[in-house]
């Protein structure tokens, strides 16, 4: 994004375009002689030998935890239910909760992220600098907008290995909302002739960038991989994935719309808060915690509405002395 922002800089929209190939070109060809299966596609299929080959390369463990990990994919489902079930097994598989459940849950998911403006202010970056009164070129801002993504990206991942997706969602969520209403109000200060304040609404904005990607933009297009049963998980992500970007087309192209209905660029910047606000409920009702489960603790979730964690407790033991595993029930907040 920060290249795509530099180009759109300093060069031509055709040579910037014509340049974007090369980012989808070579890794296409790195993908398809170098990257092996999911290991979990693979043992859905049957292709047990070929699901340890790609294990051991995704690991590059030489020791036996790779082995170990094949184990439990094999032992977490019912192979001959998943090699015979087929494309209307798989469309069964959503009318049952599990199936149905989290794919409600995503679209809801999905629809908050695309309206709270993430990608609306990225790919409108340059213009919506010019609609909220900035001094600064807006080029220049776009470009800092591109690295703060930089760097908050590589930040995002340390968060999301020691961190839950409720709470990051919803701090990201909160965070942009506060955000955009610091800079809708700068914004309509600026048109109403306050001319000392035109370097806020574009700290406010990188601010807006670094708080969606610490959980609203990032976090949901990983729970696809996260909430569905394996047997369904291809043709959910399919749809979820279509249902995303069709919310983010329409979200991109009624900017003008909008803003025009709303009544001018700060309006447009309180309704992006108001829906970070709404996403933030929505995740605190209906968003299940992955962080750390079992796929068949997600899956207990939308079944029972609750989730199923298994402990060691070195106090419960057996009359031989062998620990056993306690459940802990946790009460969903669906």
């Amino acid at each position: 994004m920060m290249l795509s922002y530099l180009k759109g800089a300093y060069l031509s929209w055709r040579t910037a375009a014509w340049t974007s190939v090369i980012y989808v070109v070579i890794p296409l060809f790195l993908i398809s002689i170098w990257i092996p299966e999911s290991p979990v596609w693979l043992v859905a299929r049957g292709r047990v030998e070929e699901a340890e080959k790609s294990l051991k390369w995704l690991s590059g463990d030489k020791s036996s935890l790779p082995e170990q990990q094949l184990a439990a994919l094999v032992k977490s489902q019912d192979m001959k239910a998943l090699v015979t079930s087929g494309f209307m097994g798989r469309l069964a598989g959503f009318r049952r909760p599990s199936g149905f459940k989290p794919l409600l849950v995503l679209f809801g998911l999905f629809f908050f992220q695309q309206f709270s403006g993430v990608y609306t202010t990225l790919f409108h970056s340059v213009e919506m600098f010019k609609d909220v009164g900035s001094g600064m070129d807006p080029s220049i801002a776009t470009v800092l907008v591109g690295l703060m993504r930089l760097i908050m990206s590589l930040f995002t991942t340390v968060l999301l290995r020691r961190f839950g997706r409720r709470p990051l969602c919803m701090l990201s969520a909160c965070g942009m909302a506060v955000c955009m209403v610091a800079s809708g109000w700068a914004t309509w200060y600026i048109y109403n002739g306050s001319e000392g304040i035109t370097w806020l609404p574009v700290v406010c904005m990188l601010l807006y960038v670094c708080s969606s990607m610490i959980g609203l933009l990032s976090i949901p297009w990983t729970m696809t991989a996260e909430l569905f049963p394996t047997e369904i998980r291809g043709l959910a992500h399919g749809v979820t994935i279509s249902f995303a970007h069709i919310m983010m087309f329409v979200s991109i192209q009624c900017y003008r719309d909008v803003r025009d209905l709303l009544g001018g660029a700060h309006a447009v910047q309180w309704f992006f808060a108001v829906m970070a606000l709404g996403g933030a409920v929505f995740v605190y009702i209906f968003l299940p915690e992955t962080h750390g489960r079992k796929l068949a603790d997600i899956e207990d979730y939308f079944k029972e509405n609750c989730i199923y964690i298994r402990r060691k407790t070195p106090e419960q033991r057996t009359e031989n002395g062998t620990t056993v595993d306690e459940i802990v029930m946790t009460t969903s907040k669906a």
